[in-house]
């Protein structure tokens, strides 16, 4: 996969304290089940969102509206270290028109929120909850800063599988997002930092393949003169 950088929102604004706690009242989780996707209950959509403002992907304006992932919109007030969840607008992938935060805020102010943002519902059936990292490791090259999460998730068929999302920030600033496939070990390229922590989180053969395909000369040469262990990093 092509890495590509990240996209960053006209309106972006800054990240939400960590040490905020989310409140939603039930006015906000219908908004939630008719505009975002489907949810089972209250609580569970809580515990979702403060697992997210601890991740820090969700941010704030001052003038009361805010961001989840850059994406979803909603209405929030703080009293005390509650961040209280007034409403949720929507989805900006599913109505782009929600992307120019400050025009929906006037327009709500004057029609009163008579603004039918309801999804239709097959639409909202193929919505999910947003993803929450099974693990997540900071770490630092030479060079670079990253950020590694592991998602794991079921296939159709039933089967477990794991994605891993790589966040590298390198000098700067300049971030680049890249999705690595334990299963496709031919992608493109990795840094050597973040193939020795996935060597050392047990998947060596992930990691054997990917260096034995990006540089299968050296990886050969250095077999054949039965090199120590050592003398093998400085390939990888």
């Amino acid at each position: 996969m092509k890495r590509q950088r990240r996209h960053t929102h006209h309106h972006r604004v800054p990240v939400a304290s960590t040490k905020l706690t989310v409140h939603i009242d039930t006015h906000a989780y219908e908004r939630w089940i008719e505009r975002i996707s489907p949810c089972p209950h209250l609580q569970l959509l809580r515990v979702k969102l403060q697992q997210l403002l601890c991740l820090g992907r969700i941010s704030l304006s001052p003038k009361g509206w805010g961001f989840i992932d850059q994406d979803i919109l909603f209405g929030y007030k703080i009293i005390g270290n509650k961040l209280i969840i007034q409403t949720f607008l929507g989805r900006v992938s599913l109505v782009p028109a929600l992307g120019n935060y400050k025009a929906v805020r006037r327009f709500i102010s004057t029609q009163h929120d008579r603004l039918d943002l309801t999804i239709s519902p097959h639409i909202l059936k193929q919505q999910h909850l947003p993803l929450i990292p099974k693990e997540r490791i900071l770490f630092s090259g030479n060079r670079n800063r990253y950020v590694l999460e592991e998602y794991a998730f079921t296939l159709p068929n039933g089967r477990q599988s794991t994605l891993f999302l790589l966040e590298t920030t390198k000098e700067y600033d300049e971030t680049s997002i890249q999705l690595i496939d334990p299963t496709q070990p031919h992608r493109p390229k990795i840094y050597r930092s973040v193939l020795y922590l996935l060597f050392e989180q047990g998947y060596h053969e992930f990691v054997l393949e990917h260096v034995l395909h990006h540089k299968q000369d050296k990886f050969m040469a250095a077999l054949n003169k039965r090199m120590d262990e050592g003398e093998l990093k400085h390939i990888v």
